[in-house]
């Protein structure tokens, strides 16, 4: 049985559009510790711990956000209602994540790490889990 090939354009279209996706995690990799470290100056245990609280709920969020897309019924799509309304909290939470909220005590700083961080990676899942 033969299958169908996807067009040179279709493939390309699609490796341009995931260029945004790859520069946030380009970004979240090389300069989220460093940021919550040294310019918010959570200690580095905690900002650890607040990575892998976000890694956690990450992996919880996704496969419900894969199982709402699927179902979604919407005059745009099953994926562009998800994309659009992914794309302006990314936008948001990407601000707040790397504006720094001078917050002394260590514990609220670690809260404050932990929910920016977990509403940044839902509003990237958002977007990512229907795109892909």
């Amino acid at each position: 049985m033969k299958t169908a090939k996807l067009p040179l354009g279709t493939k390309v279209g699609f490796g341009v559009c995931d260029i945004g996706g790859n520069l946030f995690v380009t970004i979240m990799g090389f300069y989220v510790l460093n940021f919550i470290t040294d310019v918010a100056l959570l200690g580095a245990a905690l900002a650890g711990t607040a990575m892998l609280v976000g890694k956690i709920w990450d992996a919880v969020i996704d496969p419900a956000i894969g199982f709402l897309s699927d179902r979604t019924k919407h005059r745009m799509g099953r994926r562009r209602p998800w994309l659009l309304g992914g794309a302006i909290a990314v936008f948001f939470f990407m601000i707040l994540m790397y504006t720094n909220p001078h917050i002394g005590n260590q514990g609220l700083l670690f809260v404050w790490v932990v929910a920016v961080y977990c509403l940044l990676v839902t509003a990237y899942s958002v977007i990512n889990i229907p795109y892909g």
